[in-house]
């Protein structure tokens, strides 16, 4: 599952009229997504470390760091990133996860983990919007994209043990004359609400 490949696919698809208007007024916002899973959700383990989101191009690179935030005993105590932004949407992911039935865990107790594979590990990335064009080429709207992976580790968390097992890719479609301050926050909701899921479909939104 590479997330490179999703955002190039999803940006070209993002970028085509998925329905057509008489009048702007009628226009709305659509979310779209594409939920991937290796186990039925009741297999799924309900332990999960949230890693911090982090921000990246079309192309799926990110542009932004995670840095490791270091214990007093030695190690590492946790993982932040370079921006405060981020780091509340950690806190809107774990709270999805915790509303869906998952227990959150911190990444020492992750670390202390000796049973292998029993603690789902989620990574998140997201784009900034970006314009859309339709079929006639003119820019129409705002695309943000999501990305959502879930994985399991051996009792080392060594890399190439992971099993990646979740993915959900998101986009979010927003006509240019709307504006909404929460549009990636609602992004990131929607995604997470997919979660496990294995399916994919198109959903209009509201906002408050």
């Amino acid at each position: 599952m590479k997330y490179i490949n999703f955002y190039c696919i999803m940006f070209l698809l993002a970028s085509c009229a998925l329905f057509s208007e008489k009048k702007k007024s009628l226009r709305k916002v659509v979310f779209s997504y594409e939920a991937l899973s290796a186990m039925d959700r009741n297999e799924i383990h309900r332990y999960v470390y949230v890693f911090p989101p982090l921000k990246s191009n079309v192309n799926g690179k990110p542009i932004e760091k995670m840095v490791a935030i270091p214990s007093f005993r030695g190690g590492i105590k946790d993982w932040k990133t370079t921006s405060s932004f981020s780091i509340n949407l950690r806190d809107i992911i774990s709270a999805s996860l915790m509303y869906h039935g998952y227990e959150v865990v911190t990444f020492e107790d992750l670390l202390s983990v000796k049973k292998p594979y029993s603690v789902l590990t989620v990574s998140t990335f997201y784009s900034l919007p970006v314009k859309a064009k339709n079929k006639e080429g003119a820019l129409t709207d705002e695309v943000t994209l999501v990305l959502v992976k879930g994985a399991l580790f051996d009792e080392n968390l060594d890399p190439k043990s992971k099993k990646e097992i979740i993915q959900v890719n998101g986009s979010l479609k927003i006509p240019l004359e709307k504006k909404f301050p929460n549009a990636l926050e609602k992004a990131i909701k929607e995604t997470f609400s997919w979660f496990g899921d294995h399916c994919t479909g198109m959903k209009y939104l509201d906002f408050d």
